[in-house]
């Protein structure tokens, strides 16, 4: 019988539940690069001992990436390829924060064509009007937003830049405005009740969410 995270990435599958869809593909990412990261720990701490250095905090880390090792290594090559099928159904549920990884995970050629993912454009613009920073960013300055109406992109970039100037947000807005330098629109040339509607939507989301998907 196989524990760890296999149960619990089957048990997702099976409901279809939009949230847990969203908890197992998180697993399942976070499991790619598990190993990677258990090497950088073991190479930091190699490099960190000596009198006088204190490693308790790095060893408990370091430990529990080992556990999470364990549990990711119960997961079957089916299972781990059901990655993108849990993000569509968590997008497409409502999930915030799905439609834009979901969107950053697949081919360019697949994000920049709105065709190619019938569900996607509307999930981004659900997401972008909720807080959603990155879907924000896609859909003012990618390709994929072409479909909106200038307007729409002019509001979402507006948003973006001065996002980038403060709040919660501060840090990953200034890190994606820099994508969308080429544009250089006018704050006052767009909608400001709607700039400050998604601004409030940042705001309130803030960058919590990003950090834990």
């Amino acid at each position: 019988m196989r524990y760890g995270y296999s149960q619990f990435i089957d048990a997702a599958i099976d409901s279809q539940d939009p949230q847990k869809s969203f908890e197992a593909a998180k697993i399942l990412d976070a499991c790619k690069s598990i190993d990677r990261r258990i090497a950088r720990s073991r190479k930091h701490a190699s490099s960190q001992t000596g009198p006088g250095r204190d490693n308790r905090e790095l060893i408990a880390s370091l430990k529990d990436d080992e556990n999470v090792q364990r549990h990711c290594q119960t997961l079957t090559a089916v299972q781990q390829s059901q990655y993108l099928k849990l993000l569509e159904t968590a997008a497409v549920g409502g999930t915030l924060g799905a439609a834009s990884t979901h969107y950053h995970e697949v081919a360019v050629v697949q994000r920049q064509d709105p065709s190619a993912i019938p569900w996607q454009l509307g999930a981004l613009t659900r997401d972008a009007n909720l807080g959603d920073i990155t879907a924000i960013k896609a859909l003012g300055c990618d390709k994929i937003g072409a479909a909106l109406s200038e307007k729409q992109r002019q509001t979402y970039r507006a948003a973006l830049r001065i996002a980038a100037t403060g709040g919660r947000a501060e840090e990953h807005a200034s890190m994606l405005a820099e994508f969308c330098g080429e544009h250089s629109d006018s704050v006052a040339a767009v909608d400001t009740r709607a700039v400050q509607k998604l601004l409030t939507a940042i705001e309130r989301v803030g960058t919590d969410y990003l950090e834990n998907r």
